[in-house]
């Protein structure tokens, strides 16, 4: 009984790191891209109105923005525009990477 609690709570403590690690990614991406409103988040490409993510409600902006996070941690490109976002996007990858290492090497 013991050893399943344990797990458990060490479950729920990587979860939660996987989480938190998220949320911040997310709210650093949206940080960088609003400054110069050059990002075109990848399911909009091809939209005639292709920024009216800048001037969405914010719930839409967190989760476009969580799902670009997402799709750097994995490895996918997200598609910077700029240097800042490039070497963002670029440290947000190899972090992804050892976040996933970290999380795999866990369980």
């Amino acid at each position: 009984m013991g050893e399943n609690v344990k797990a458990s709570i060490m479950m729920m403590e990587i979860l939660l790191f996987f989480l938190i690690y998220i949320h911040l990614f997310s709210c650093l991406w949206w940080l960088i891209v609003q400054q110069d409103s050059t990002w075109v988040p990848y399911r909009l490409l091809g939209e005639p109105d292709q920024t009216f993510f800048y001037y969405a409600e914010t719930s839409t902006k967190y989760f476009i923005s969580l799902q670009a996070s997402v799709l750097c941690m994995i490895g996918v490109d997200i598609g910077p525009r700029t240097f800042i976002q490039t070497l963002v996007a670029g440290i947000g990858c190899f972090n992804g990477v050892v976040v996933n290492a970290f999380i795999f090497s866990e369980l």
